[in-house]
């Protein structure tokens, strides 16, 4: 709970003295009209490390680029809405990350858990106990579907000689979250059948963001911007915690569309304790579309 402490009040805090450390110039280019632009996005992690806890039973796994040839094995995306107003901004951002993985465990100590539930569900002939070496099948998966709304503000910009402008843009959000795992387990017991048994949780923890973009409009058709993001929880029990770095540069191809590519960072640590566990780490290549009406 200290750790969250710290990170909700700390960081918004130095991210305002930077903000105020900030030299500010007028900013004319944007006329009193709203504008938005909607940014639908593919990422294509190669790679995606996932630790699944589900009720005190933990799986690791990692996948690389060529695990994501099958869209059901693992998937992340996203889509953005942004809205702007001279120096203001008003946004929501849809992201989805999914992963899951299978593996045969031989000799796999039978988790107290698992126990637990053979002995009242399947009524062996003799108690189970835990640590009993057993082959099993387990499938692990985690998927995390979060939605922000937010709020920007330009709070820097220059021109350079050549026309070209750098700025710097604060971003605060809220973030509502559904992050699931889940555990399915096919045990091969001797003296009983096999035993097919699924262990899956769920949570809508509610987190607060902050955040930094830095930019680089140009005359020409090309442009680049790095977003860094940090998020921690609200006041509550769970340990939740993230941090996303995506440098990308953007082509377009009139003044109302553009291809972005860039690179995606994420990092995801959520735990209530001793349900729930989902950590994930991913690199990803980003691919999608801006396009401002």
């Amino acid at each position: 709970m200290k750790k969250i402490i710290i990170r909700s009040v700390i960081l918004p805090c130095l991210l305002g003295l930077f903000g105020l450390l900030l030299p500010q110039y007028a900013d004319a280019q944007y006329a009193d009209t709203w504008r938005f632009k909607v940014s639908p996005k593919l990422l294509i992690p190669f790679n995606l490390q996932s630790d699944v806890s589900v009720q005190g039973i933990t799986e690791t796994f990692e996948l690389g680029l060529s695990d994501f040839v099958s869209l059901d094995q693992a998937f992340s995306g996203g889509f953005r809405l942004e809205g702007r107003r001279n120096d203001w901004g008003l946004f929501a951002d849809l992201s989805f990350t999914y992963a899951e993985d299978s593996r045969l465990a031989q000799n796999y100590p039978l988790p107290p858990t698992l126990a637990l539930i053979i002995n009242s569900r399947f009524n062996p002939p003799s108690p189970v106990p835990a640590g009993t070496p057993v082959t099993a099948g387990i499938l692990a998966s985690g998927s995390a579907l979060s939605l922000e709304f937010g709020v920007l503000y330009r709070l820097w910009e220059a021109e350079a000689t050549n026309g070209n402008r750098y700025f710097a843009e604060p971003l605060a959000a809220v973030r509502f979250s559904s992050l699931k795992s889940e555990l399915d387990f096919e045990l091969d017991l001797a003296g009983i059948p096999v035993v097919r048994t699924n262990l899956n949780v769920s949570d809508s923890p509610l987190k607060s963001v902050i955040g930094l973009n830095l930019g680089l409009e140009t005359t020409g058709r090309w442009s680049a911007a790095l977003l860094t993001t940090v998020g921690a929880s609200l006041i509550s029990q769970e340990d939740h915690f993230s941090f996303r770095i995506s440098p990308q540069a953007a082509y377009a191809f009139n003044p109302n569309l553009a291809l972005t590519l860039g690179y995606d960072f994420r990092y995801l640590n959520y735990e209530r304790s001793p349900n729930i566990g989902l950590t994930q780490k991913q690199h990803a290549l980003s691919i999608g579309l801006s396009a401002g009406f």
